[in-house]
């Protein structure tokens, strides 16, 4: 996954105990090229792959209207 990986993880897991219910996307090549390795990550609930500024305001619009996903 690259260098960023274990950082990422790192992050994703201290805003997971930080906040438990807030979800958590990941977006870039790795969740692009590995969406079930990216969401097989306990802190990982969501994977935008490819382009996805469309993606990533629609699941926001879904949470604004109580949808989880």
């Amino acid at each position: 996954g690259g260098p960023q990986l274990p950082q990422a993880l790192r992050v994703s897991e201290a805003i997971r105990a930080a906040a438990p219910g807030l979800p958590i996307a990941w977006g870039g090549y790795f969740p692009t090229i590995f969406p079930e390795a990216a969401l097989a990550e306990d802190c990982v609930d969501v994977v935008v792959r490819a382009q996805g500024e469309g993606a990533i305001a629609d699941w926001l619009d879904s949470l604004d209207d109580g949808d989880s996903g």
